[in-house]
């Protein structure tokens, strides 16, 4: 049978299109306390999680970060190499409850590599941006506003080599997200 009998073949014995159900929700906005959930998918997945009542206060945080000695890059910087930064601060867009993963695109980062070269990225996130699921969130992603965007749900971490898990294998050894 040649290639051209084999494709035409396929294409004649093609199931009927079926309509695809539509999105269940996974949190009810009423029933649910959003914060709560996004906290705890962020604490499964690997990330620390710090509460703040202001974004004032996220700052007096990042402050005494470099008060501590710790080198910290963030979008007042002018762009280096974040690899040779102890701390990468990053604004979140939103935050999604089903899995503690944060949006950010290339209009928040310093550079596009700083938040998978450093080994401690911060991201911040304003509480009201917590979205319940990845349906709501795709669905505020403006893609046509940004070259380059990434979820990031907790620090890297990988159990391919050997089956052993690995943290930072690809990316950060810590992730913390501030929430203000």
């Amino acid at each position: 049978m040649s290639r051209a009998q084999i494709l035409n073949s396929i294409s004649k014995n093609k199931p009927a299109p079926v309509k695809l159900p539509a999105p269940r929700k996974i949190f009810d906005k009423a029933d649910e306390d959003l914060l709560q959930a996004f906290i705890d998918k962020a604490i499964d997945a690997g990330s620390e999680t710090e509460n703040f009542d202001s974004f004032e206060k996220v700052e007096a945080w990042v402050k005494q970060q470099r008060k501590n000695g710790k080198y910290v890059m963030d979008l007042s910087m002018p762009a280096g190499d974040p690899g040779m930064v102890d701390m990468v601060v990053i604004r979140g867009q939103l935050g999604v409850a089903e899995n503690g993963a944060v949006w950010i695109d290339d209009e928040d980062m310093p550079t596009r590599k700083s938040p998978f070269v450093t080994n401690h990225l911060v991201l911040t996130l304003e509480k009201v941006k917590i979205l319940p699921d990845m349906h709501e969130a795709y669905s505020k992603v403006d893609l046509d506003r940004t070259s380059f965007g990434v979820f990031i749900a907790g620090p890297s971490k990988t159990a391919d080599i050997e089956q052993s898990l690995v943290i930072g294998a690809h990316g950060p050894i810590k992730n913390t997200i501030l929430l203000y």
